[in-house]
Order: structure tokens, then C-alpha cells, then sequence
């Protein structure tokens, strides 16, 4: 329980991708400040002209976008000193980032002050426009710790997306792009930070450009003094952690294949929110494909063909009970805490089909089908002792020293569904529309229909008011419909959709030097999924219709070529 190395076959591993990134890349420590230089060579006006993809699925000016969108690009991330991706995203007006403790590493992101506990589930996150959420819990598990060096832009979409993405683009959308054509080494150690390495390379195969990035840490993490789960003592716990990331991509303008690999230990500190130095630790391990083929199959229209599989395996042990509490009613006798260890491991297989057909500069078209499955192919616990005798109340409670007797704590069942959306978009002198909608389709809970309707009118060359309504859904997930066996949770197999209806409205400012918007939203809840009691366990219910509004604003001032300020803020009513 308590081995704090990585396991062998993982460190050949990493050693076999840095490896192949210092064989295969002739590296250049100048990289960076080239960059730089690059940089703050930009005009101010190229500096402001940021394009978005992320809400429209097609390249929009900023000024046009139809959301409330912040965008950084690779030197403001770097201007910025974070160093994960969760530390970025505090800096977006209307997100909200709180460390969690069902895990020792977890950080929940959530938009517009409405937060599904601990797991990001109402926020869709985007890896090169991939879907890279838990297949089985709609999270963002698979994002811990993710280093800011890996993304060369990120683009977040605040407010509903589900008219494009589909479910879990609830409250927002965050699309990572990552870095290419860079050639670098990073070597960081100090603080809490035993290790961090970060090394990029990438080289030309014939028409395909190769480009290949990893990434270690070894943390001995920060110091606490917290309150014992157990007693009314404090004790003493760190959060220590170890990763890697390797991410590679192969492409020409056509074709287009990523291969993104994570693993994260980390341990004491919390687990299932108990502290426990001894019996808390946790592994996450990720495996993400994706492959794209684009063509243009018809007169003005490009199509583009994507497939991608996400496979998660998580091992996760904590401590339930105080020492000694079956220690008179035991069998063999054992004065041990009640703890444990779960293996809940899930993949998915996402294909998407999306067509872009432009009718003439003013007027074009969007239209797909996609398809998904989620499935959770493991979701069992060993115990060391037996959970059956402890809800039944039978003594002898049964003791397992070796923890061999495994319990079922998922029903391993799958999800599917098919999802079919139109986008029409129209300029016409100072006015630009946008009009969508989705319908989605999950064999378990029916059909949803989601619109979008965007209105931006151009007031002069710099200002631009927006006028936006959108609806999106989240669809219950794997873990809130299919736990079974839990000591104190449940599943609840009745769930249905939770849906919100947001109306936005934007007055935005692009000038020479200054990028400024001021952003009033009104949200409608109906069947929030939030947690509550079924069959006497904690579980999650659908809730009351809510409603909340609120205020965000941000602006970036550009004093000159090397020197910009940001600001950010929001308010939020109920």
C-alpha cells in the first residue's frame, strides 16, 4: 500500500518515450525565447484578431462569436506562472476551481456558481475538439494535474454548448490545443517539486509532420495539519504525487492521428474526504486516441471524419472506519480499520461525422451525425472485511487480511447514443445570425432537442452587442445510475435529463489596444441532478426547477509590445 515508486513496466515506458522524443528531435533550448521574440514582434491589432473555433465549430473572429468566450494564447499562459490546468482556468471570469477530496489530487471546475460536487460534470472539456470527459462519470478525472506546457491555445466557451457537443456542454466548453513545431526542454525543481521535466520535439515523415511532448513530475507535495477523520486529534499529511503525460500527433493538411497518454499516483492526504496516511491512495490511468480525415467530397462543402476512444482505469483505497472498531466482533479478530481498495475502470468510443458548407462569404451551413458508447467494463472492491455481515448486523463480522474477496460495486452496464445537429450562420451588413439545434438520443433516458439562437449586431468597427439563447442537458451518468453494493451510497437507475435555458447578453469592445466585454446571463434549471436520499442511501435525485443571473467582465490592455494587463470579474445573483 504504501510503495512509492512507479512500477517498472511504467518507468521503461517513460524512459522509452523520452527516448524516442531525444532520438527523434534535434533540440534547441532557444526555442522558447524565439517564441517570445515572435511574440511581441505582433501588432497590436494581430495581437486582438484572435480566432475562436471552439463555438461555432468554424473559425469566428472574437468580435463575432455568438458566447461569452476568453481565450489565452501560449505566451499569456506562460506570462501567467501557472502551472496546471486547473490554476489557468481561476482566471476565467464565471469559473469557479475547488479542491475536492474524493481524490488527493482533485480539483472541481465549475461555471456560473452551479457545481455538480466534485467532478466537472456540467463542463465539457475538449482536447483538439475530442471529448476527453470520464466515460464513466462525465468528469474531468482524466485532466488532474494537467500541465499548462502541453497547450499552445485554449479557447472557453462560457454558457450552454450542447447545441453543437451534446451533453455535459451544460455550462461551458473548454477546448485545449495543444502545442506543435516546438523544440524544447524544461527542467524544474524547488518548493514542493522534487522533479519536473518537460521535453518537446517534432520532425517531418515524408508529407506528415510528427510532433511528440512528455512530461514528468515527481511532487513530495505540500505539508498539513489537519482535523483526524477518526478522532478529535489533528494529525500531520502531505499530498505527494507522481505523473507523466506523453502526447504525439501525426499529420498533413488531410489526415490527422493523436495519441495521448496519462498516468497520476498520489497518496495519504484525502481520500473518499477521510484523511488517512496509512490506507489512502489512488491511480488514474488514461489511454486517448484520435484519428481525423478531412475532404472536401462535395462543391463548397468540407467534411470532416473523426473517431476517438478513451480508455481510464482508477485504483482507489481509503480507510472507512477507526482502528479497532470490529476489533470484539471479528472473525479471525483484528483490531484493522475497515478499508479498502475500488477498481472502477470505463472506456468510450466516440465517431462524428461534420460537414461545413459555405454558400457564399455571408452564408453558411453546419451540419453532423455523431455516435457514442460508454461503457464501464470494471467497478469492483475488496474489502477487508466482509461488507454483507456489516449491513446485515451478523456477528461474526469476517475478517479478509489479504482483501480477497471481491464485491461488485458497479452493474458494468453501457450507454449509447446518436446525435444529429444543423448550424446555419448569415452576415448581412452590420448584422450577423446564427440559428442551431441538436437532437440527441440515449437508449436509456429518450430524445432531447436542443436550440441555439445568436444575434450580434456591429455598432461601429470597435463595439459589438450580443443577444444569445441557448438550452443544453447533461444525461446521467454510468456512476450515478449504476452504483450498487456502496456502504452508504446507491445508485438511482430513475434519473433523467437535467436541462438549463440561458439567455446571454454581451456588449463587447475591440479597439487598438484594449479587448473589453461586459456579459449580463439569466439560467433556468429544470430537474437539476443534484444528491439526495434513494432507498435510505445517499445518491443522487432530480431536484427542483432554479433559476440564477448574474454579471461577468473581462479586459485585456495591451501598454505596449511587452507589457498587458488583464482583469476579470464576476457576480453572481440568486
Amino acid at each position: 500500500m504504501r510503495n512509492t515508486s512507479l512500477h517498472r513496466h511504467e518507468k521503461k515506458q517513460l524512459s522509452a518515450y523520452f527516448g524516442i522524443l531525444l532520438c527523434t528531435a534535434s533540440l534547441n533550448l532557444h526555442a522558447s525565447f524565439e517564441e517570445a521574440e515572435d511574440f511581441f514582434n505582433l501588432s497590436f491589432e494581430e495581437l486582438l484578431n484572435v480566432s475562436i473555433d471552439s463555438a461555432t465549430k468554424t473559425a469566428t473572429n472574437i468580435s463575432k462569436v455568438p458566447a461569452p468566450v476568453t481565450s489565452f494564447s501560449r505566451t499569456e499562459i506562460a506570462s501567467l506562472g501557472v502551472r496546471y490546468l486547473h490554476e489557468l482556468l481561476e482566471y476565467v471570469p464565471g469559473y469557479q476551481v475547488k479542491r475536492y477530496a474524493n481524490y488527493q489530487q482533485q480539483y472541481s471546475v465549475t461555471a456560473r456558481g452551479l457545481s455538480d460536487g466534485a467532478s466537472s460534470k456540467k463542463i465539457l472539456f475538449l482536447l483538439d475538439g475530442h471529448p476527453i470527459n470520464d466515460p464513466r462519470t462525465g468528469g474531468d478525472q482524466n485532466l488532474y494535474n494537467y500541465s499548462v506546457e502541453h497547450i499552445e491555445r485554449i479557447e472557453i466557451i462560457r454558457g450552454p454548448g450542447s447545441a453543437i457537443y451534446g451533453s455535459n456542454a451544460f455550462t461551458g466548453v473548454v477546448n485545449i490545443i495543444p502545442r506543435k513545431a516546438a523544440t524544447r526542454v524544461i527542467v524544474g525543481i524547488g518548493n514542493e517539486l522534487n522533479t519536473d521535466i518537460f521535453a518537446q520535439g517534432h520532425g517531418e515523415i515524408g508529407e506528415f509532420t510528427s510532433n511528440i511532448q512528455a512530461n514528468y513530475i515527481d511532487s513530495q507535495g505540500d505539508e498539513f495539519l489537519l482535523p483526524d477523520t477518526f478522532s478529535s486529534a489533528f494529525v500531520a499529511t502531505n499530498d505527494p504525487f507522481k505523473q507523466y503525460s506523453v502526447h504525439w500527433s501525426l499529420q498533413n493538411e488531410n489526415i490527422k492521428v493523436a495519441v495521448d497518454r496519462r498516468y497520476l499516483d498520489s497518496k495519504e492526504f484525502y481520500a473518499v474526504q477521510r484523511v488517512s496516511n496509512k490506507y489512502n491512495r489512488s491511480k488514474h490511468k488514461v489511454w486517448f486516441a484520435s484519428a481525423e480525415y478531412k475532404a472536401n467530397w462535395w462543391a463548397d462543402t468540407q467534411s470532416t471524419v473523426s473517431v476517438d476512444f478513451t480508455d481510464v482505469k482508477i485504483q482507489s483505497g481509503s480507510q472507512s472506519t477507526p482502528v479497532g472498531t470490529f476489533s470484539q466482533i471479528s472473525e479471525p479478530a483484528s483490531d484493522e480499520p475497515l478499508y479498502g481498495v475500488g477498481f472502477l475502470n470505463a472506456n468510450r468510443i466516440h465517431v462524428n461525422l461534420f460537414n461545413n458548407t459555405q454558400f457564399s462569404e455571408q452564408q453558411s451551413l453546419q451540419y453532423g451525425l455523431s455516435w457514442h458508447k460508454n461503457k464501464e467494463t470494471k467497478a469492483q472492491g475488496l474489502t477487508n472485511f466482509d461488507i454483507s455481515d456489516i449491513e446485515s448486523q451478523t456477528i461474526p463480522i469476517r475478517y479478509y487480511p489479504n482483501l480477497d474477496v471481491p464485491i461488485s460495486i458497479g452493474s458494468r452496464d453501457g450507454q449509447y447514443a446518436i446525435g444529429a445537429m444543423v448550424q446555419y450562420q448569415l452576415t448581412q451588413g452590420d448584422w450577423f445570425w446564427i440559428l442551431g439545434g441538436r437532437l440527441d438520443d440515449y437508449d436509456e433516458f429518450g430524445q432531447q432537442f436542443t436550440p441555439r439562437l445568436g444575434l450580434t449586431y456591429s455598432v461601429n468597427d470597435e463595439t459589438d452587442v450580443k443577444l444569445l439563447y441557448g438550452e443544453a442537458f447533461r444525461a446521467p451518468d454510468l456512476s450515478e445510475v449504476s452504483l450498487i453494493n456502496g456502504v452508504t451510497r446507491a445508485g438511482n437507475p430513475g434519473l433523467t435529463y437535467e436541462y438549463i435555458d440561458t439567455v446571454d447578453l454581451i456588449a463587447q469592445y475591440t479597439g487598438d489596444k484594449l479587448l473589453m466585454s461586459f456579459n449580463v446571463f439569466y439560467n433556468k434549471y429544470h430537474s437539476p441532478i443534484i444528491e439526495g436520499l434513494y432507498q435510505g442511501k445517499l445518491s443522487f435525485i432530480n431536484g427542483e426547477d432554479s433559476e440564477s443571473y448574474g454579471v461577468e467582465a473581462e479586459a485585456k490592455l495591451f501598454l505596449s509590445n511587452h507589457t498587458w494587463l488583464r482583469i476579470a470579474a464576476t457576480k453572481q445573483f440568486e
